[in-house]
């Protein structure tokens, strides 16, 4: 058998991903009363700053089932991937990682949509269809 770590990868900002964790956890009550949020580390959000199918009931019930279920056993792995880089939500970032292991590894989309540095950097390298396994164990190692 063999012994190999996995990791979740958030696609999401942290403080959207610290959102859902407080739904899924309780410390957000949902559906969301008032017009104000306040959760750790974060500026108070209003109603219009949360996803719609958090601040308005019955909306995208698969997607909200979807999103807070990633966290059902979010304290299992050796470390979450997230699309962000520390300097950018460092406060986010750093409350999640004192319940989760949390490793920061983005942005995490070509270079086109940044700032074209890197020339042959045009698509997320992503195929449902050509496996790269080559590029992803380079990577790896």
């Amino acid at each position: 058998m063999l012994d190999v770590d996995g990791s979740p990868f958030f696609t999401q900002c942290s403080a959207l991903n610290a959102v859902y964790y407080h739904v899924h956890y309780g410390a957000l009550e949902f559906p969301v009363k008032g017009s104000v949020v306040s959760l750790p580390s974060m500026p108070p959000l209003g109603f219009d700053d949360l996803p719609s199918f958090i601040s308005e009931p019955g909306s995208y019930p698969s997607f909200l089932n979807l999103v807070l279920n990633q966290f059902s056993n979010i304290h299992e792995p050796k470390w979450i991937l997230c699309n962000t880089f520390l300097e950018l939500e460092d406060e986010v970032v750093n409350s999640t990682a004192s319940k989760c292991p949390t490793k920061t590894i983005g942005p995490t989309i070509p270079s086109i949509y940044l700032d074209e540095r890197l020339q042959n950097d045009n698509d997320y390298g992503l195929s449902l269809f050509k496996p790269r396994t080559e590029t992803c164990k380079t990577w790896l190692d």
